[in-house]
């Protein structure tokens, strides 16, 4: 086991690193990374959150990738700049819906249980029943805003995450288009 998250943090930047029971992935700029969720992926319809499970059947009935977008807008500069260069768009808002099944999630920033610290509130709080920053018991966990997470809502697999507006530009496509292509590949594979 590491001694301290810094240690877990730099050998993310290599590969996959188990720490404490939590894995922590990297992505190809180094940070942010993802990490897994120690909560169970949801089974259809048993999440707790009415909106995730309404949203994961109907991407379930069109065949098609469930989209969360976890946001900051009140506070996150990232998040407005993710936002404006990615989910405000024509294409994408024409994909929504077609392509992909999307839910934004908006988080407020709260005082944390410890002095100097902050914590996360979900916008709707239900969402926080599936996603989440790293001390959530939620199956889908990121260290903050912005994330993008492609789902597969059968299975519940994690298919992708972007964290930032870097990830989506070293795709060189779209943000559809990325969806598009992580959900393609992934049915090829079944």
């Amino acid at each position: 086991m590491f001694k301290n998250i810094f240690t877990a943090a730099l050998l993310a930047l290599t590969g996959i690193v188990t720490w404490e029971g939590v894995v922590f992935s990297a992505h190809a700029q180094g940070f942010p990374f993802t990490i897994s969720g120690t909560a169970p992926i949801p089974q259809v319809n048993k999440s707790g959150s009415p909106t995730f499970d309404k949203l994961r059947n109907e991407a379930i009935k069109k065949k098609v990738p469930l989209v969360i977008y976890m946001t900051g807008s009140s506070w996150c500069v990232h998040c407005n700049t993710f936002t404006k260069q990615y989910i405000k768009k024509s294409d994408f808002k024409s994909a929504t819906g077609r392509k992909f099944i999307f839910w934004l999630v908006d988080t407020k920033q709260i005082p944390g249980k410890r002095p100097g610290t902050i914590d996360f509130k979900m916008i709707p709080e239900e969402a926080a029943k599936v996603v989440g920053p790293a001390n959530a018991k939620a199956p889908y966990l990121t260290l903050g805003p912005p994330a993008v997470f492609i789902i597969d809502p059968v299975s519940g697999k994690l298919l992708k995450t972007l964290l930032t507006k870097k990830a989506v530009e070293a795709e060189r496509k779209s943000l559809p288009k990325i969806i598009e292509e992580t959900w393609k590949a992934h049915t090829k594979k079944k």
